[in-house]
């Protein structure tokens, strides 16, 4: 998959860090789930520019607010808030998704504190962040409303959270491409 607004060198790039994650500290074993989540990281560049648009109208201004990225994955939607002025943190359980997002930071030229956590207890002060970003993980965790509550915790007063995931009863299954799975 080959976007028109990306070089071949970082397609190449972005397709050798999904591979490594799914060697090293990815549980994809199927072959659908792990093609989709090569595409999907070939892909986040661009969709994540897009995001931060999107967030920018539902959420308001990103340039100079402090927002949390939960679980950041390959890190390239905390990458994209930095590059739009943000101060982007980040959380993740993963270790390997930790040293890959380190790198797209890197080769982007921004930073971001990236840190692994506990996957409980969110490692900031009450009141800390402007906005939280969660895009595809709470159906992961084990404990949905204890992130919502950290979430909570974290956020300022009338601060945002933009929240996605997958639809339960959507025809065909998110992750692993089965139809009716959830019915």
């Amino acid at each position: 998959i080959y976007s028109r607004n990306m070089s071949k060198e970082t397609e190449a790039v972005a397709r050798e860090r999904a591979e490594r994650f799914l060697r090293e500290g990815g549980n994809y074993t199927d072959p659908y789930e792990r093609e989709k989540l090569v595409r999907d990281w070939v892909q986040k560049e661009e969709v994540a520019k897009n995001v931060v648009e999107d967030f920018r109208q539902r959420a308001g201004e990103v340039r100079g607010k402090k927002i949390l990225d939960i679980g950041f994955g390959s890190g390239l939607y905390s990458v994209a808030f930095a590059r739009a002025g943000a101060e982007a943190h980040g959380l993740e359980v993963n270790e390997v998704l930790h040293g890959i997002a380190l790198e797209n930071a890197r080769d982007a030229g921004v930073q971001v504190d990236f840190r692994v956590y506990d996957g409980t207890t969110f490692p900031f002060a009450n009141n800390f962040f402007d906005h939280i970003f969660s895009v595809s993980v709470i159906e992961h965790v084990t404990d949905a409303s204890a992130l919502l509550r950290e979430a909570s915790r974290v956020l300022k007063p009338g601060g945002k959270f933009y929240l996605a995931f997958p639809n339960r009863w959507r025809p065909r299954e998110a992750h692993t491409g089965i139809f009716f799975l959830s019915y």
